[in-house]
């Protein structure tokens, strides 16, 4: 009765030659609200589930696993982007009666509307909901006046979480800047340079899921975007071996490299195939400082510059291996690793900001719809 559900298409192959953006559940980080709009591709090489348009004020809503919270808002249209059919995207019928930004708080943020839609979902591996089961869902419909101080409550923490994101970016801008000087000064040297295939492997070794706990389990799913570590599994992984890593290893997503999916493990477990796990076999490097060479802009756009597969694209793993690092003594390493963790230092500092404003929009919501 208030939402409409699906209200555009569009067809990117009616225009083969021209480039289009493609954003599919994995381009919608979980619980963020954030979206990257990297991938683009061809009309010609469109996906068939490349087909939903999203107007301003649209949420988007992932219908395969929503309780991972794949959802956003769409504040200004995206005239190039075509999103998948995995999403479910909303909007207001009339906003005399449900403002847009509403459904997207109360889709991100709102327990009792969860509740109903993982009581609708089936059981199973990429358990999902449809259309139907989104007309069927109840939401509270608060006078306009209170739906207002709802947003601009929650807006106010979102601007405290977006500052807190600026000043992610500017710390790890100067993580950066620690590492393009290297570059600079090592080439500049000669021979400070080496390829990760001199200093690293490939680990293939296997573990049983049976000798480890689920909780050290590794897949794409958990390996968080923007180089921002892991975080649990949530499910039960469909094998019965992964692929073992050790404290210490480098783990890398090789799907949509340009995710940025990279973690450095400190602890042993197993992990999907997808994941790559680069172990170090020279005394020249530190594993922490060659985490962190890799864990830039820099390291991901070489590796999207050889990939394989437009749907779902994976990183050369020769080539991965022929990327170059700056080579310095282990005593000016670990200068570099004590002056990137102060940055750390603030970067999780802001992180705290951040993972602490779902706790404080459910309680805004808990104050005016109780």
């Amino acid at each position: 009765d208030l939402i409409l559900i699906n209200e555009k298409d569009k067809n990117p192959t009616e225009s083969p030659d021209k480039n289009f953006i493609y954003v599919d559940i994995s381009s919608v980080e979980n619980g963020t609200g954030i979206v990257s709009y990297d991938n683009k591709l061809l009309g010609k090489n469109a996906p068939s589930r490349a087909r939903r348009y999203a107007l301003s004020g649209s949420t988007l809503v992932s219908t395969v696993r929503p309780n991972l919270r794949a959802f956003a808002y769409i504040s200004e249209e995206h005239k190039e982007a075509v999103y998948s059919t995995g999403f479910a995207i909303l909007r207001s019928k009339d906003e005399k009666r449900l403002l847009n930004k509403l459904i997207y708080i109360y889709f991100m943020n709102l327990e009792p509307l969860m509740e109903q839609i993982i009581e609708k979902m089936p059981k199973g591996q990429y358990p999902s909901i449809n259309k139907a089961d989104i007309e069927s869902l109840q939401i509270p419909v608060p006078p306009i006046e209170i739906q207002k101080k709802i947003i601009s409550e929650c807006e106010a923490i979102d601007a405290e979480y977006n500052t807190s994101r600026m000043a992610i970016e500017t710390y790890r801008q100067k993580i950066s800047d620690i590492f393009n000087k290297l570059e600079v000064i090592t080439k500049d040297k000669m021979g400070g340079v080496k390829m990760l295939k001199q200093i690293c492997y490939y680990s293939n070794e296997r573990i049983s899921m049976s000798k480890m706990s689920v909780a050290d389990y590794i897949s794409t799913d958990n390996l968080l975007q923007n180089c921002e570590g892991v975080k649990p599994y949530d499910g039960v992984p469909n094998t019965n071996s992964a692929v073992k890593y050790k404290k210490g290893d480098i783990l890398l997503s090789n799907i949509r490299p340009y995710l940025k999916k990279i973690w450095l493990a400190d602890k042993d477990g197993g992990c999907s195939p997808d994941v790559l796990v680069i172990r170090l076999d020279s005394h020249d490097c530190l594993p922490e400082y060659v985490y962190h060479v890799m864990a830039r802009q820099q390291f991901f756009d070489y590796v999207m510059t050889d990939v394989k597969g437009m749907k779902m694209p994976r990183g050369n793993k020769d080539n991965i291996m022929r990327y170059e690092i700056p080579v310095i003594p282990l005593a000016e390493q670990q200068q570099v690793i004590n002056q990137v963790k102060e940055y750390k230092e603030q970067i999780n500092m802001a992180h705290k900001i951040i993972t602490g404003c779902p706790k404080r929009k459910k309680a805004v919501l808990e104050n005016y719809l109780n």
